[in-house]
């Protein structure tokens, strides 16, 4: 309802204006010029790919994707507005994938309706029953059907759920509707916040639904997920409240304003994608690794100066198949209404449907160029890869290819990509094996074609959890070189020595002490070791040093520095003093003589 009224309020101030999705890697882009905005975006399960309904124009209407352009005659109008209410507000629209001519929507305004219809045509339908729920101020904002898989839950499989907020207290919650009586039985609460945002469902009935601290606020919004088993555990019974709820995204991430949600399962792990009305883009999260990407960038997606309020509206595919490869060729359609509405600027609205594009005929052969040898379990990590035609001559543009592996771990991260065949960097991929050390190999396959390639056996070993000081120094004297050894130590306790781990970059540091740290503060470790063999400190005392690699905890050292003898000066434990360390260990000792003998003399005269 309150949407509606801000749209409006801005339409007032329309006029000419140019918007785009930005076409993504790997998929063509067709765009249906509107003259109103589209929403609630479902494809009818009855005909796939070949239709599907939304709200535009006055009413539920079906676009015919052959024809490009939607049905002239409305399935069902909008219910009439009831006054003082200038307009009848679309909120969400389903349709029964068991019984597809069972369409469920919802409308607000100054009333709430949830409509039951049946269809008797493409383009007509009849009213089976509907309830109105303005006595206790329930507005129903999305309308979802469970999955009926063997992977859900039995007491969950085929249930339809609505997101609802009660009245005008902020409070939201998730119901079960009756499909019959239409009647709202609460399935769990998401907690003391405005109830506008969409939800979703995975393969094995989590629920996930964004969670907007506030309608238009310009803080964070969170997405959430309800495990299936807690849902299916609250039918009939108690609801889940809102603190079971695992925080996927957090307001820190800056996302507001989440305007459409949908889980897909594609090659074997779970994403979820959403659109958000800053930018008006599409974003695409790994739920494995949480890793989110842009996928389709939006009007705003780009730094004009200008302050953009978009609507995305119901993001939708055709099929939950795992069809929609990049340069596939492959059948799954993803539609994708846009609205944009830019105070003192203008609005414009489009339909946007993209589909994968078809496979490069003119790859022959697929090559791995850059693999690791090892890897650590669960941390990201990287190959290139590079496709060739017949004559062995990277291909420039058009690649999409998927990644799967062997062994008994999980490969999780972006998996499908698509880019140019001169070499295509596939990055934040992450193995996870249950028992170590393990090894697996990596198979990259061309999207759509049996053209694929292997990689050499990588091994998989523990991943470094802490650090540690091997032989620590107890002792050391002023303006005299020392030498410190860190470990980089899985939670065994045992050393990294294989994979990215073992390469990581630690950093020495002076935490507490009378004097300054010198040398060379900062080592890239080889085989799991951070040698420090040039570190000083120039006066006596006690001192606390630490060390520190990212995404690690800290390890301290403590240390008793002894004033150096009168005749020392910068003593050297050996080596070369020409380039590289040797230089660095040259400048020091010519210059820190200087400073000692500053600071005995700055001491004598204080």
């Amino acid at each position: 309802m309150f949407r509606m009224i801000f749209w409006g309020a801005l339409c007032a101030l329309a006029a000419p204006l140019a918007a785009f999705y930005a076409q993504p890697e790997g998929y063509s882009r067709t765009e249906y010029p509107l003259a109103s905005g589209a929403s609630g975006i479902t494809w009818d399960p009855a005909t796939g790919a070949s239709d599907f309904y939304a709200h535009h124009n006055g009413g539920i209407r079906r676009f015919d994707t052959a024809a490009g352009a939607f049905a002239s005659s409305l399935l069902f109008l909008a219910p009439p507005s009831i006054p003082p209410s200038a307009f009848a507000s679309f909120d969400a629209l389903a349709i029964d994938p068991a019984a597809p001519n069972d369409f469920y929507v919802s409308y607000s305004g100054n009333f709430s309706r949830l409509y039951k219809l049946n269809r008797t045509g493409p383009d007509a339908a009849t009213v089976v029953s509907f309830l109105d729920y303005s006595a206790n101020g329930e507005y129903v904002y999305s309308l979802r059907f469970v999955p009926d898989l063997p992977t859900v839950p039995l007491a969950l499989r085929g249930q339809l759920l609505a997101a609802c907020a009660i009245g005008f207290t902020g409070v939201a919650k998730i119901y079960l509707v009756n499909r019959s009586t239409l009647a709202l039985t609460e399935l769990a609460d998401v907690g003391t916040t405005n109830g506008s945002g969409p939800f979703t469902l995975d393969h094995e009935g989590n629920l996930f639904c964004a969670v907007p601290p506030s309608f238009f606020g310009l803080t964070g919004a969170e997405i959430r997920r309800f495990a299936a088993a807690d849902l299916a555990a609250a039918i009939g019974s108690t609801p889940v409240q809102a603190s079971a709820a695992q925080t996927i995204v957090a307001a820190s991430a800056s996302l507001w304003n989440l305007t459409s949600l949908q889980a897909r399962l594609e090659q074997g792990q779970s994403y979820l994608y959403f659109g958000t009305y800053e930018h008006a883009s599409l974003f695409k999260l790994c739920l494995a690794t949480r890793e989110i990407r842009e996928f389709v960038q939006g009007f705003g997606g780009v730094s004009d100066g200008y302050s953009h309020f978009a609507q995305g509206g119901g993001l939708a595919f055709s099929s939950a198949a795992d069809t929609f490869r990049p340069y596939s060729g492959q059948t799954t359609t993803l539609a994708l209404p846009f609205s944009v509405y830019t105070p003192g600027y203008g609005s414009y609205f489009s339909l946007f449907i993209f589909r994968p594009l078809a496979v490069n005929a003119t790859v022959a052969s697929l090559a791995i160029v850059q693999q690791p040898a090892a890897v650590n379990s669960g941390v990201p990590f990287s190959l290139t890869v590079e496709a060739r035609n017949a004559g062995g001559t990277a291909v420039t543009a058009g690649i999409g290819v998927n990644l799967s592996a062997s062994g008994a771990g999980i490969l999780s991260g972006f998996t499908l990509t698509a880019g140019s065949g001169t070499g295509l960097l596939i990055e934040g991929l992450r193995y996870t094996a249950g028992t170590l050390p393990a090894s697996f190999t990596l198979t990259v396959a061309l999207n759509g074609s049996s053209i694929s390639a292997a990689s050499t056996t990588i091994t998989v070993a523990a991943p470094a959890t802490q650090l540690g000081v091997l032989a620590p120094p107890a002792s050391a004297q002023a303006v005299e070189f020392f030498s410190v050894t860190v470990e980089l130590r899985d939670a065994a306790g045992q050393r990294v020595q294989l994979g990215p781990d073992a390469a990581m970059t630690v950093t020495a540091a002076k935490v507490s002490g009378p004097g300054s740290l010198f040398g060379q503060t900062s080592r890239a470790a080889t085989a799991g070791q951070a040698g420090f063999g040039q570190l000083l400190l120039d006066a006596p005392g006690s001192y606390v040093l630490e060390f520190s690699a990212p995404g690690l905890a800290s390890v301290t050292l403590s240390l008793i520095v002894t004033a150096p003898s009168a005749s020392s000066g910068v003593r050297d434990s050996g080596g070369s003093c020409t380039t590289g360390e040797g230089s660095q260990r040259a400048l020091v000792a010519l210059l820190l003589p200087l400073l000692w003998l500053w600071r005995r003399r700055r001491h004598a005269v204080q």
